[in-house]
């Protein structure tokens, strides 16, 4: 008897160990994940985790993630006003947007080309007197090509 009763604490002590060190593991994991959010909010208000007053909002805060709430840890205990960046991925589409914008008002529209007008390219090229064999080869391509469709 005094067997089993040693056997079940131990059983116990045991299972107890593995519980603490899955709650340390997750708690470590939990830190390291909460370090690289606000490590990216703090960047969102022009500031580094690993220099200066990033390093030290790092340190200190404790509070909601968000780049709202880390702009308002950050003006309230150092008095550090950055405006918060809204999107910039938003601002880079808008922005590369317009300038597609322009270039396809700048530029003329396509004209669709047939395929005897490539034909008749295609031959000019072959009555030159520099014509290359590749030039004969893409001709006949070309001709294949136009009255397969």
């Amino acid at each position: 008897m005094s067997d089993e009763e040693t056997t079940e604490p131990v059983e116990e002590n045991s299972a107890i160990k593995q519980m603490r060190k899955a709650i340390d593991s997750e708690k470590a994991e939990n830190a390291d994940l909460r370090g690289k959010i606000l490590a990216t909010y703090l960047k969102d208000i022009d500031l580094e985790v690993g220099r200066g007053l990033g390093k030290a909002i790092a340190a200190g805060y404790d509070g909601e993630l968000t780049t709202e709430a880390v702009s308002a840890f950050a003006k309230s205990e150092y008095d550090y006003e950055m405006t918060v960046q809204q999107a910039p991925q938003a601002q880079e589409m808008q922005a590369a947007q317009q300038r597609a914008d322009t270039f396809g008002q700048a530029s003329a529209p396509i004209q669709p080309v047939s395929g005897e007008d490539i034909i008749r390219g295609h031959d000019q090229r072959l009555g030159q007197p520099d014509a290359t064999r590749q030039d004969a080869q893409n001709a006949l391509e070309a001709k294949v090509q136009h009255y397969l469709q």
